[in-house]
């Protein structure tokens, strides 16, 4: 048994006794965790059902870390469901994607370069690879567009950061995306 399985089996013994009615914020953190360890799980496994789950723990938690009395929390729960979303497999509507950018733009709400550079840049990158995505499977230019911009503040949070290899990393995304733009044209 994995790690994972062994985390998620002690947070969910712990739900025996933290409940939402008798410790909210035990139960929300709780919940925040197993997301977490099924977001990785899931991930890992490249196993649907499980990111499904983890969908449903952050679910949980939002009703406790809400916007206005847990801003962190509810901005990690809100870029974590993101990044559950972008994993998920893509249906021909591609409501996955957009599900995926409506929860990282959320975590914009709390999250800027000031207050939290790391997740900030992380947030900016994730929306260009999936804005990416959408404009390969759409095939709408305005979409790589859009991802470029995002890319263009990852690379300046990464630099604030001090984080060359990120830096080149997306650098060299980013040329690739303007010879397929080059292409397109």
């Amino acid at each position: 048994m994995s790690l994972l399985w062994r985390a998620i089996e002690h947070y969910e013994g712990a739900l025996e006794f933290f409940t939402e009615e008798n410790h909210p914020e035990g139960w929300a953190y709780l919940h925040k965790s197993l997301g977490v360890a099924c977001l990785e799980l899931g991930v890992a496994e490249e196993d649907e059902a499980i990111l499904r789950r983890a969908i449903g723990h952050y679910t949980n938690a939002l009703t406790v870390f809400t916007q206005e009395d847990y801003p962190e929390d509810w901005a990690v729960c809100q870029l974590n469901l993101g990044v559950v979303y972008a994993h998920l497999p893509v249906e021909d509507d591609l409501a996955n994607l957009w599900k995926a950018i409506e929860h990282y733009e959320n975590a914009l709400n709390v999250v800027d370069p000031d207050t939290n550079l790391v997740n900030w840049t992380r947030i900016q990158r994730n929306l260009g690879i999936v804005y990416s995505q959408l404009s390969d499977l759409a095939r709408e230019p305005y979409y790589l567009q859009r991802a470029m911009e995002f890319i263009e503040q990852a690379i300046q949070g990464a630099r604030m950061l001090g984080d060359e290899e990120r830096v080149a990393e997306l650098y060299e995304w980013l040329s690739e995306a303007v010879e397929q733009l080059d292409r397109e044209d």
